[in-house]
């Protein structure tokens, strides 16, 4: 594995050292990536309308 083989056994450490999420842990961060994703597509919802509107209002003009 050569120059890697450093990375692999930080990897391994970080691995050995996680502990697995409380429930509560869990569903907050559940809830902020939720909220994130939502925001994100609205955003672009409300974009792609205002152009599609846009283009269809400058092709009727």
């Amino acid at each position: 594995m050569g120059k890697y083989s450093g990375v692999w056994e930080g990897i391994q450490r970080i691995l050995r050292l996680a502990q697995k999420p409380s429930r509560e842990e869990f569903l907050n961060l559940l809830k902020i990536v939720l909220a994130g994703m939502f925001l994100v597509g609205g955003v672009a919802f409300a974009i792609r309308t205002a152009i599609t509107l846009l283009l269809m209002h400058a092709r009727g003009s």
